[in-house]
């Protein structure tokens, strides 16, 4: 059975299932076609974002345009990886400041091209003991003026700098330093996982051009600048899935 039939099968189940529902209530449940719109949201966004259909229109619901609707709002509500409005981002300073950002939970350290000059055992102290914090998620990359340069996944980079004996090889960590007090962004770009200021979005950006740009980068989320290209944020995958799905809702449920 192809994935177009499973998807009929289901979609007839579930519009049975409620004539079911009506009939066994002896009428007192009246099926009213947002009822039968909205069950068929999940399938019907299948179906819409794997090209099956272009539309499906259930009595005077459309729920293409629904889709089309929701997903071309802006994302100005999605900016946070967590239950916070913005990324707790504080700057790589001396090894004593490290308990601080333990203690305050700190999600994201940020190298700054021109602040340094950074050492790799200082790096390597620094992502040894926040990689063992739950909430550092991300480190940021700033440009000479602040600007958003680029942010890669903490453990990531971690994992990337760490040697045979699983522990962040100083040697790899001082090459890493080397690169950043050279602000060379270049070879700093060739982090794997890395995302650059390229890929960022902003605030208005399109919902449904994030999740393609997302599943064409095959990442989770993606950073948020403003008009002046300094980090906001990050939009979470999960988050800007369930926002459409949440204004689909409303928009067939009118």
């Amino acid at each position: 059975m192809t994935q177009t039939s499973i998807a009929i099968v289901l979609v007839t189940l579930l519009v049975i299932g409620l004539s079911l529902l009506r009939t066994k209530t002896g009428g007192k449940y009246e099926v009213k076609t947002s009822d039968v719109a909205l069950a068929l949201v999940p399938v019907a966004l299948w179906m819409l974002l794997t090209g099956k259909v272009r539309e499906l229109t259930v009595g005077d619901v459309t729920i293409a345009t629904a889709f089309r609707e929701a997903s071309q709002s802006p994302i100005n509500n999605q900016v946070s990886p967590l239950p916070v409005d913005n990324v707790q981002t504080n700057p790589k300073e001396d090894v004593e400041q490290i308990d601080n950002l333990l203690h305050n939970g700190t999600q994201a350290l940020s190298f700054q091209f021109g602040r340094g000059p950074y050492s790799g055992p200082a790096i390597a102290d620094y992502l040894s003991r926040l990689s063992q914090s739950p909430s550092f998620r991300y480190v940021m990359f700033l440009t000479t003026d602040g600007k958003f340069a680029g942010m890669i996944d903490a453990r990531r980079l971690t994992s990337f700098l760490t040697g045979p004996d699983q522990h962040i090889s100083i040697q790899r960590a001082a090459q890493f330093a080397n690169e950043l007090n050279a602000n060379d962004l270049a070879e700093i770009a060739k982090l794997p996982g890395l995302v650059s200021a390229s890929a960022a979005v902003t605030q208005a950006a399109d919902k449904q051009q994030v999740l393609t740009q997302m599943d064409g980068m095959d990442v989770q989320t993606l950073p948020v600048v403003d008009e002046a290209g300094r980090f906001v944020g990050v939009v979470d995958r999960s988050k800007l899935t369930a926002s459409i799905l949440l204004e689909i809702a409303k928009k067939v449920g009118r």
